[in-house]
């Protein structure tokens, strides 16, 4: 009903309920600024029956104007959707005692909900939009540009969907190479952990991304957190100017494109919340 399908792609196909050999995700991470509960345990199977669920969204505040009321609210009606799992009853019971940790995050061993959040709220919101999927074969990531709200991915607002399946390590797998997909995306979890993901919840995932082979990912991790970023180092680190630094240091870019031989094309979300 929610999600007939969007960029020739289901969600309830990208982050199904159980992998090959009918196993059910250990771990799920599911990243957005908009986030409608009842929609997304109604689309992405993944979430529904993951073991230990994290959650990430930016909207609370300025979406719902009341952070603490909103993730009550959402807490109860994620309570409410979730039929069986360790990570519904924690849920239930957080839900009815009001159990919120701090005014936007609510933390137990099996269920994370957090916003994470800069310093200054007019530095930025949280905004990425992916899922994080671990099996006990291997784990999928997938990155989109579509909220996790009815609409945006049957309405036709939805402009790109990537994803990729990565192995487990063993011991052959190579090192992790400074600057790389795993090495990026540890260093933007430890970034949302000093923006308000529990650590608990940080460590969990940090833990799961090192514990697979990211060597063959077929595209670079460019983070973006909200945030105030100071100096040359700091600011490459993420956002356009992490895109730019990995352009301009690109072994593998085609040397046509500076002949104009070629098009970078580049697709963006948000236009308006840009800064320089």
């Amino acid at each position: 009903q929610w999600n007939a399908g969007a960029l020739g792609v289901r969600l309830a196909d990208l982050a199904p309920a159980q992998a090959p050999h009918k196993a059910r995700p250990s771990l799920v991470w599911a990243s957005n600024f908009m986030l409608d509960p009842h929609w997304v345990l109604e689309s992405i199977p993944a979430v529904r029956a993951a073991d230990r669920l994290i959650v990430c969204q930016g909207a609370w505040g300025r979406v719902a104007g009341d952070a603490p009321g909103a993730l009550a609210a959402m807490l109860a009606a994620m309570a409410s959707d979730l039929a069986a799992g360790s990570a519904s009853a924690t849920l239930r019971a957080g839900a009815r005692s009001g159990g919120i940790n701090t005014p936007t995050a609510f933390d137990s061993a099996s269920l994370t909900v957090a916003e994470p959040t800069p310093e200054v709220k007019a530095y930025g919101v949280h905004h990425t939009k992916a899922l994080f999927l671990v099996y006990p074969t291997g784990c999928r990531f997938i990155c989109l540009t579509g909220n996790f709200v009815p609409g945006e991915y049957e309405g036709g607002l939805t402009q790109a969907a990537w994803w990729q399946d990565f192995p487990r390590k063993d011991a052959a797998s190579p090192r992790p190479v400074p600057g790389g997909f795993e090495e990026s995306f540890a260093s933007y979890v430890g970034a949302l952990a000093s923006r308000g993901l529990p650590r608990r919840a940080a460590a969990d995932l940090q833990a799961a991304i090192a514990a697979h082979d990211w060597s063959s990912a077929r595209a670079d991790f460019i983070g973006s957190t909200p945030g105030s970023h100071r100096g040359g180092a700091a600011v490459r680190r993420w956002g356009h100017a992490r895109l730019g630094a990995v352009l301009a240091g690109s072994a593998g870019f085609d040397p046509a494109l500076a002949g104009g031989a070629s098009s970078l094309i580049a697709q963006c979300s948000s236009l308006g919340s840009l800064t320089a």
